[in-house]
């Protein structure tokens, strides 16, 4: 077996050390993080606004309604349809008949159907206001192993916490061979595990 030079092992050590921090720091992370970006060049305004206007007939929550699901399972009935559609055919200067929901399966695709049939009039309607927010784009997330998924999250702070400074600080020294004194006994984080 051929053995791997001492700075090599350092490297892979670091790096491995490195993964580990970040990936005890996901949930921490993934509590925080925003939801999935949209595809670039989409605009989900059409999507947002219907599933607004739907909650308001509604008389819910938007985040208590899915888009994705059939609206009978929300007791819809034909003052509701009425409403909604009224909505958004004010919202859009469009007429569009209360019929039309009942082309749907769920709101994503009224707001498609509504988007083929009335696209240039939703654009212009858009057009006229500021352009959509640029899609959010967030680095992939390191899949947690099961033993670490139980870690309580500590409190998210937009600075990397101490430990982890201390950890990039001491490998960049490394890495470009700058020598440091050993770190104190009250800088050297310990864990505690129970049995």
């Amino acid at each position: 077996m051929t053995e791997t030079p001492k700075s090599d092992l350092d490297q892979a050590m670091a790096n491995l050390l490195e993964q580990e921090l970040m990936a005890a720091m996901a949930p921490t992370l993934a509590a925080a993080a925003p939801p999935p970006p949209v595809p670039a060049g989409e605009d989900r305004r059409l999507e947002d606004d219907v599933l607004r206007m739907a909650a308001q007939a509604l008389r819910m929550p938007a985040d208590q309604l899915d888009p994705t699901e059939n609206l009978a399972n929300f007791g819809v009935d034909s003052i509701a349809i009425t409403e909604i559609m009224a909505q958004i055919s004010r919202h859009y200067s469009i007429a569009v008949a209360p019929t039309t929901f009942f082309e749907a399966r769920h709101l994503n695709d009224l707001a498609r159907i509504l988007r083929q049939r009335y696209g240039k009039a939703i654009d212009g309607h858009y057009a006229a206001k500021a352009p959509p927010p640029a899609p959010i784009t967030t680095a992939p997330v390191t899949t947690i192993p099961a033993a670490m998924a139980t870690i309580p999250a500590a409190p998210l702070s937009s600075t990397p916490p101490d430990w982890l400074a201390r950890h990039r600080k001491l490998r960049h020294a490394q890495a470009t061979g700058e020598t440091k004194p050993a770190p104190a006994a009250t800088d050297i984080p310990i864990a505690i595990i129970a049995a």
